[in-house]
């Protein structure tokens, strides 16, 4: 289970670069799937995980703010 949150970690947290990265990621496939380079098989295959990245990221952002904000009220 360590291994997972150690790899989960690489992608997936508060960092900017790892929400950036996951923007990219989407930026990217879409530009593939407009090009022609991918099929639309392989476009709604992939974006559902890309979206669940994202949003994790973002979403460990959000909830260190809340926290942050919390901690400022006491």
């Amino acid at each position: 289970m360590s291994m997972l949150k150690s790899v989960v970690g690489y992608f997936v947290g508060e960092d900017s670069k790892k929400r950036q990265m996951g923007l990219g990621a989407a930026f990217a496939l879409s530009g593939a799937f407009f090009m022609d380079y991918i099929s639309l098989e392989m476009y709604e295959a992939c974006m559902p995980f890309v979206v669940l990245w994202t949003g994790a990221a973002f979403s460990a952002r959000i909830s260190k703010l809340s926290s942050a904000v919390k901690d400022a009220k006491k």
